[in-house]
């Protein structure tokens, strides 16, 4: 098993892009998502017997796998910024609208010719095609070879047309943005791109809806705050909605943020790596002539996702298949409740449980202080996004090695 990790070295300021996770811009979105008739606050699970077992004070799990019925927190981003769209076309401030207000007549004879567009390589194209079949609009999803069977069947059970390109997540965007631009389609894509600005930061605000949940549940029950959060990189858009908010609110009394990756999806840890403070793909130097003149030549990293991360995150993890695999099984049999997660969801519960209970990760769990009264923070991000999979490592045990040492 490996895992490679290291410390920030680029925080040096407060990033400007803090301004757009204020905790007004995330009630005005939490505000938004209250008015979907699904919506209702996901779990805080509090893992007491992982908490003993780890020796530390409190480990919890922010269950996103019963969001809405997308079983992921993908669609709170997607809603809130496919919300601003429909918005901005009929002149109103999303503040004064609700899911609902879309389906009045009047507003639909204005918005009826939008078709929504999304490229994916594993979960975007079920929430973006749930919410528009939710408003009455058409939707358009485009995905790698990667994604799996009953996610393609998912997105056109929701009435998306699909297309399946054997490209590179990257160039699969490039191909959805020539289309959009032909076809007049709203894009709905946390990659920053030159003339889409706007988009990836809706989508992050529409994230903060989650941990504003945490933090109003925190409150509730008279919790302080985590010492520790652990969060999936990604493509930085959830990473930078979890700190921005939490450094907006706890501006003097800061967890420790710590963004874990997978190895085959690793962009945001390569970057930290250059430590350059640009944002930086694996694949440098393999780009089309129409990736770059997108504005996509750093991968799909969103570029204000990443001036939040490298100011304010801590350490970043880059971690082999049998980490998440691990985390997967440890959530599938907790005492108090099974919870179903995939290779996202199960990343940072099995990275932490090989900090907190292999001796051979003792010198990163002393500096990241992880001990007995440490509270610990971690997103379940997806449930049974590929069951196929889920099976066959929680099931049948694939990915069980744990031979490798740290590196």
């Amino acid at each position: 098993m490996a895992i490679k990790w290291l410390k920030n070295s680029m925080k040096n300021e407060v990033s400007s892009a803090l301004e757009y996770f204020t905790i007004e811009e995330a009630e005005k979105a939490l505000k938004f998502h209250k008015s979907i008739y699904r919506y209702s606050v996901t779990p805080l699970h509090s893992l007491a017997s992982l908490s003993e077992h780890f020796n530390v004070k409190n480990i919890y799990l922010k269950d996103e796998s019963i969001r809405f019925e997308e079983e992921s927190f993908k669609s709170l981003g997607r809603t809130y910024a496919m919300g601003k769209i429909l918005s901005e076309r009929i002149g109103k401030d999303i503040s004064d609208v609700s899911f609902g207000y879309f389906y009045i007549p009047e507003v639909k004879a204005i918005t009826q010719e939008i078709t929504f567009a999304t490229a994916t390589d594993g979960g975007f194209g079920v929430p973006v095609s749930w919410a528009a079949k939710e408003i009455g609009h058409k939707a358009m999803v485009y995905a790698t070879s990667n994604v799996s069977r009953y996610q393609i069947e998912m997105i056109q059970k929701e009435g998306a047309e699909v297309k399946v390109f054997d490209k590179p997540y990257s160039e699969v965007i490039v191909e959805l943005l020539k289309d959009a631009q032909k076809n007049a389609w709203e894009v709905v894509q946390d990659t920053t791109w030159k003339t889409g600005k706007n988009i990836p930061v809706w989508i992050m605000q529409g994230y903060m809806t989650l941990m504003l949940e945490v933090k109003e549940t925190f409150e509730k029950i008279g919790e302080s705050a985590p010492t520790h959060i652990f969060v999936q990189a990604g493509l930085g858009s959830l990473a930078a909605s979890v700190i921005g908010l939490i450094k907006n609110s706890l501006p003097k009394n800061m967890p420790k943020i710590i963004l874990v990756e997978n190895e085959n999806d690793s962009s945001i840890y390569y970057s930290a790596q250059k430590a350059d403070g640009t944002p930086h793909s694996e694949f440098e130097g393999t780009e089309s002539l129409e990736l770059k003149a997108l504005g996509l030549s750093h991968g799909a990293i969103n570029e204000v996702a990443w001036d939040v991360i490298k100011s304010h995150a801590d350490y970043f993890f880059r971690c082999s298949k049998e980490v998440h695999a691990r985390g997967m099984r440890i959530l599938a049999s907790v005492k108090e409740s099974p919870i179903t997660s995939g290779a996202s969801g199960g990343l940072t519960m099995g990275l932490l449980s090989l900090l907190l209970e292999n001796d051979k990760y003792c010198d990163i769990k002393s500096e990241l202080e992880l001990g007995l009264e440490s509270r610990i923070l971690l997103i379940n991000t997806e449930g049974l996004s590929d069951p196929k999979y889920f099976r066959e490592v929680v099931w049948d045990g694939k990915h069980s090695s744990l031979e490798e040492h740290c590196k």
